[in-house]
């Protein structure tokens, strides 16, 4: 279900030296009152990239971090030591560090994230995709209107969805998955 591309989000990508075949999606970053949100969101970005099949999607989940921490999206290190250990012991080529900077879901919902996939073997960023939502934006409105009259999910009213913040999360995902391939 194909939605037209935003001026609202940014990204960049690099070719990784040898093709990337797993990767291993790490929990979202968020203050803890957006959490839950974030929660949702990550599922949705996991959700969009299985389905776009342009890699294998491998869900960590906090339990399965080990050694590992997920707060180097603040400041761009990558700890080599870390990515071999989610290699080792998840058998991935890259890892998807992730952060929700901001979340309003009161309507007009809003949100802000960045995402980062990082090459394991060579320890530099592949892709990053950064953007703002807002749903009281009338292009983020329209392309919002879009993706619910294009999506599985049943609302008599559109109005409605834009209340719901698991739509709004399914939406933003699906945005985020769509600049990362």
């Amino acid at each position: 279900m194909p939605v037209d591309p935003t001026p609202n989000i940014g990204s960049q990508h690099q070719k990784a030296s040898q093709p990337i075949r797993r990767v291993a999606i790490l929990p979202m970053e968020s203050h803890l009152e957006e959490n839950d949100f974030a929660q949702r969101l990550r599922a949705s970005i996991v959700k969009s990239l299985r389905t776009s099949g342009a890699f294998e999607v491998i869900d960590i989940q906090p339990h399965e971090l080990g050694p590992c921490k997920t707060t180097v999206i603040r400041n761009g290190n990558y700890d080599e030591r870390q990515l071999n250990w989610l290699m080792k012991n998840h058998s991935v080529d890259a890892v998807m560090f992730s952060r929700l900077n901001h979340a309003r879901t009161v309507a007009p919902q809003s949100c802000t994230a960045i995402c980062h996939i990082v090459d394991g073997r060579e320890a530099f960023i592949i892709a990053t995709v950064e953007g703002a939502w807002d749903l009281s934006d009338q292009g983020d409105l329209t392309r919002f209107q879009k993706f619910i009259s294009l999506s599985s999910t049943n609302f008599v009213h559109s109005d409605l969805a834009k209340e719901s913040p698991q739509v709004m999360a399914e939406f933003v995902g699906k945005e985020i998955a769509m600049e990362i391939f």
